[in-house]
């Protein structure tokens, strides 16, 4: 997604509806993947789902707000921030991810 960003940011849309789009987009095709093969849940998919949404519901409100700090408030570039961006809320999420949205069955 990242590499859609990065497009998208060349051809002049702003930070934060660049990563919008592919936030959402991203989190359509994650929950499958992280479901059956990082996580190799087999819990219960519907609380799962709803766990999933708001976890990255979170991800992003953090994405949008160091977007929103670094490129709009201290006019940093926007492709550098985004990855920065996403290292640390990908580390957070997986984190969130392992410990509560796609925890073990007890």
């Amino acid at each position: 997604m990242y590499g859609l960003f990065v497009l998208l940011s060349v051809l002049g849309v702003a930070a934060i509806p660049a990563a919008t789009f592919t936030y959402a987009l991203g989190m359509v095709i994650s929950f499958a993947l992280h479901r059956r093969w990082t996580f190799a849940h087999t819990g219960n998919p519907r609380s799962a789902v709803i766990r999933f949404v708001v976890a990255n519901l979170g991800g992003y409100a953090i994405n949008v707000a160091i977007l929103w700090v670094f490129v709009t408030e201290l006019r940093m570039p926007q492709i550098v921030v985004q990855l920065v961006a996403l290292a640390v809320v990908a580390a957070l999420l997986f984190v969130v991810m392992r410990a509560w949205v796609f925890r073990p069955a007890r």
